[in-house]
């Protein structure tokens, strides 16, 4: 005899969607979080943003400093700086200024409620404690692509996920 399948059927609450097993679409627009609803920044969106902080950051914390002669500055400003200017950013706004220009902001993973300085603080010192190794940094930044709630380690670890608004 032939064997029996029931029709995929999309999840009608936040709560089934919560316990139902999705794939996570990285490149998809509209993918919303299971757990608040929220909808997701993708893989691509969140790329584009870490390549606009980048290039800001490098620019202000080496930049400058290079272009006043000043090595002590620039050896300070390269450290702290760019945590700095993440933490601060994401506590006060959920953003940063790659994420405000590619429209994503951080929000609280368990109801997509807005990030507080002590949060931010700890997605930043988890950012900070992957990027000493390398390999673990990269597998962190790619997990998106393969998370359902398209968190990087650091976000699993601060409770934060990136919305689009």
């Amino acid at each position: 005899a032939g064997e029996r399948t029931e029709p995929a059927v999309e999840p009608e609450t936040l709560e089934e969607a919560a316990v139902t097993p999705v794939a996570t679409r990285p490149f998809v627009l509209g993918y919303r979080d299971p757990v608040t609803g929220a909808e997701l920044a993708n893989f691509g969106r969140r790329a584009g943003a870490l390549v606009l902080d980048t290039a800001f950051l490098g620019v202000l914390f080496i930049g400058v400093p290079v272009a006043l002669g000043a090595p002590v500055l620039l050896v300070a400003a390269s450290f702290l700086g760019p945590s700095l200017y993440r933490w601060l950013m994401i506590g006060a706004k959920g953003q940063t200024l790659g994420k405000m220009a590619l429209g994503i902001q951080v929000r609280r993973s368990e109801d997509a409620g807005r990030v507080s300085y002590s949060r931010a603080l700890g997605r930043e010192v988890a950012e900070q404690l992957l990027g000493v190794f390398v390999f673990p940094a990269i597998f962190s930044y790619l997990r998106p692509l393969w998370n359902p709630r398209r968190q990087t380690w650091h976000d699993s670890w601060a409770e934060t996920i990136a919305v689009r608004i």
